[in-house]
C-alpha cells in the first residue's frame, strides 16, 4: 500500500499533466479540426446533399458497408452520435460545404 505523502503527491503530479495535456496545441488543433480522411469527407459530402448511403456507394462505385465503416470512422472523429450530427459539425468547422 502506499503511502499517504505519497499518493497526495501522485495526485498532484496527475493534475499538473492534465492541466499541461489540456492547454497543448496539438491537442486544441485535434479537438478543433478532427483530421478526416478524404473520403470520410466525400462521404460526407455527400450525405449532406441528401444521398442516402446505398446512393453514395453507388456514386463511389463502392459497398455500402465501406460507407458504413467510413461514416462511423467520420462520426467518431467528429464526436458525433448519428450521421446527421456528423455532417452538420463537418459543415460548422469548414470541413466540407452545406448541401
Amino acid at each position: 500500500m502506499l503511502k499517504p505523502t505519497i499518493m497526495r503527491d501522485l495526485q498532484i503530479a496527475a493534475v499538473h499533466l492534465h492541466d499541461s495535456v489540456m492547454q497543448s496545441d496539438q491537442l486544441i488543433r485535434a479537438l478543433r479540426f478532427p483530421a478526416l480522411s478524404g473520403r470520410e469527407r466525400e462521404i460526407l459530402q455527400w450525405v449532406a446533399a441528401g444521398k442516402s448511403q446505398i446512393d453514395v456507394a453507388d456514386i463511389l462505385m463502392i459497398s455500402h458497408r465501406t460507407v458504413e465503416v467510413h461514416l462511423r470512422s467520420a462520426r467518431e472523429k467528429l464526436r458525433a452520435l448519428t450521421t446527421a450530427q456528423a455532417v452538420g459539425r463537418a459543415v460548422s468547422l469548414g470541413l466540407i460545404q452545406p448541401g
